[in-house]
């Protein structure tokens, strides 16, 4: 009977192992910088930056406290995305949002909103970066001045 016991225990733990080295593997694998699921490029051939195209808020804009700002645009990518960043600081360099995003595919829609909280008359800047698996980025930036 303890034969039994120890075999039924020894099955039990192989299991458990199985179950977790599984999860190992698959978790290290899902995001891999130079995977080329995308049907992109070989990673030693592209050099291309990500394209930001950030339609909203317009420079010219004006802003006062209590307003909300709508944070509107496209992200693509030739090969495939990785990360697209979306941030908000204050003239002291502040965050005052900060949205980052794991994504996989060419394109990326940015929608993001942000009430401004100040009650006094300060800069802000809107800021937009993004990666690609190959390690190519590019940021955008908007400038805006906020009102009381």
């Amino acid at each position: 009977m303890k034969t039994n016991n120890i075999f039924q225990s020894n099955k039990s733990m192989f299991f458990k192992v199985a179950v977790v080295s599984a999860f190992v593997a698959f978790t290290a694998s899902s995001c891999d910088k130079d995977d080329d699921s995308t049907g992109g490029t070989n990673p030693q051939e592209d050099t291309e930056a990500p394209v930001i195209n950030l339609m909203s808020p317009d420079t010219s804009s004006t802003f006062h406290s209590g307003d909300t700002i709508h944070i509107h645009g496209t992200v693509t990518d030739n090969d495939g995305l990785h990360e697209v960043s979306v941030s908000v600081t204050n003239d002291k360099s502040l965050p005052e949002l900060n949205v980052t995003e794991h994504t996989h595919g060419q394109t990326y829609n940015i929608h993001q909103e942000y009430i401004i909280p100040t009650t006094m008359h300060t800069n802000i800047e809107v800021k937009v970066e993004a990666e690609d698996h190959n390690g190519n980025k590019a940021t955008i930036t908007k400038p805006f001045h906020v009102h009381m």
